[in-house]
């Protein structure tokens, strides 16, 4: 049975809040492009490296073997490549969702509870482990 503190309520946020979220985004959003792109150049130069030291030539017996024999090498990398950049944004929105979901959100509904709350105590979910240190030390003070 949910408590009081438990239950989700719905809440439309202000502009001010949305200017928080977005400008948290942007702020994991930089380091984000970042990754990728050292990612990406890593990616590049071993692909060079691996030309390099690979031996595709047969003597000219047979060219066409030799040209599948690249592109299908050179096809993996790309998939390689991919599946890499697909890796980070995956866990990149991971933290982001957790990020939001377990330290703003609550924040927020906490500074929400305290605006409107008057004498009551601060309730959170019994899920929101980062903040209930935070919410027990607001009402002890509030009762003083």
């Amino acid at each position: 049975m949910k408590t009081q503190g438990e239950k989700r309520k719905k809440v439309f946020m202000s502009g001010k809040e949305l200017s928080i979220l977005r400008n948290l985004f942007i702020k994991i959003l930089i380091p984000f492009v970042a990754v990728i792109v050292i990612s990406s150049l890593l990616l590049f130069l071993g692909l060079q490296f691996l030309i390099q030291k690979a031996n595709f030539c047969n003597y000219g017996i047979a060219p066409a073997t030799v040209l599948f024999s690249v592109s299908q090498f050179i096809l993996i990398y790309v998939v390689i490549f991919i599946v890499n950049i697909l890796l980070l944004l995956s866990l990149s929105g991971i933290i982001f969702y957790f990020m939001v979901h377990d330290l703003v959100f609550p924040i927020m509904r906490i500074t929400e509870e305290l605006k409107s709350a008057g004498d009551k105590a601060i309730q959170v979910r019994k899920t929101d482990m980062f903040v209930q240190p935070l919410v027990r030390l607001i009402n002890k003070l509030r009762e003083k």
